[in-house]
């Protein structure tokens, strides 16, 4: 399948803190995902980065896509990671002069919602 050449563009993120658990444990994996939405509201899937790795290197992963895609949104996770790493993760996006809009809690759970609503679901 062909990607249209006018997508708009989103980044959604699922953080990963916890430590590993015992000897074989894994801790949990941070993703990043780019996603396009086309003119016919067509889903398709742009970029992907996931590590089990220390947030200093997620979040260098996250401005990079950000960086390279320019999301018209990013939606993050929210509660107490969000909160912990924000300050953080605003300084070097200001450093690096990356900046994608962060929709607050209601605008997230629209847009999450929308395509399904106007399909009549």
């Amino acid at each position: 399948m062909k990607i249209p050449d006018k997508l708009n563009i989103y980044m959604a993120s699922d953080f990963a803190v916890s430590e590993p658990r015992g000897e074989n444990s894994d801790p949990d994996w941070t993703e990043h995902g780019v996603f396009g939405i086309g003119p016919d509201d067509s889903l398709y899937v742009i970029d992907w980065w996931s590590g089990q790795t220390t947030p200093d290197v997620w979040i260098d992963s996250l401005l990079d896509l950000q960086a390279k895609h320019k999301p018209m949104c990013w939606f993050g996770e929210g509660g107490v990671i969000r909160r912990s790493i924000e300050p953080f993760l605003t300084k070097l996006a200001r450093e690096r002069r990356v900046d994608s809009p962060r929709p607050s809690d209601t605008n997230a759970r629209w847009l999450m919602v929308r395509p399904q609503r106007q399909a009549g679901e």
